[in-house]
């Protein structure tokens, strides 16, 4: 709860106190029960979020590794865990390191390659490469996985626009547009 209340504080002192306190309770948490899984998960995604925070680019640097250890920890408490290995790989994704990123996909895949997430994840890479064709093939098969997977189809619908397939761009945002009315029609009944 302080890790979520400090996500959305602006005020830098009060923010970092609700860092500080969250750190202190998880470290109470991981103290009481250390082979709790969410304890150290908990930790790990902590010091993600502060490093995310973080406008000093070297304690931004620091907390996003202490947060690589964090995950290596969890995932040695729980090697099977897909989540886990995502959220590992999105803290390689924040430094820049997209090998090491992608490795921990993979893995993520390797122990459930139904995971619509890393899907995402594993398109956000090329994305970033601006590797347009592997972006499409990438979350194509998240939305065959969930096609109401409605980040999906909107990611897939860029991805095409920027290689000027403008039928499939369309087509996918219909679907976009498709799932949402879906939802809002059932939110009024």
């Amino acid at each position: 709860a302080y890790m979520e209340k400090a996500k959305q504080e602006t005020n830098r002192q009060v923010q970092q106190a609700y860092f500080e306190q969250s750190l202190r309770s998880l470290l109470r948490a991981r103290e009481l029960n250390p082979l709790n899984t969410d304890h150290t998960a908990n930790m790990a995604r902590l010091y993600r979020t502060w490093g995310e925070k973080e406008p000093d680019a070297q304690l931004r640097q620091e907390r996003l590794h202490t947060a690589l250890r964090g995950y290596e920890e969890a995932t040695e408490l729980s090697p099977h865990n897909a989540q886990l290995f995502n959220e590992w790989g999105l803290v390689y994704f924040m430094l820049g390191d997209l090998p090491s990123a992608q490795a921990k996909y993979n893995q993520s895949l390797a122990l459930d390659e139904e995971f619509v997430q890393t899907y995402l994840l594993i398109g956000d890479i090329y994305w970033t490469q601006k590797d347009w064709p592997n972006v499409i093939s990438t979350y194509e098969k998240a939305v065959a996985l969930s096609p109401k997977f409605v980040q999906g189809w909107s990611a897939l619908g860029y991805a095409y626009s920027q290689i000027d397939e403008l039928e499939q761009a369309i087509d996918a945002n219909s679907h976009v547009l498709e799932y949402i009315l879906q939802q809002c029609d059932a939110r009024r009944l």
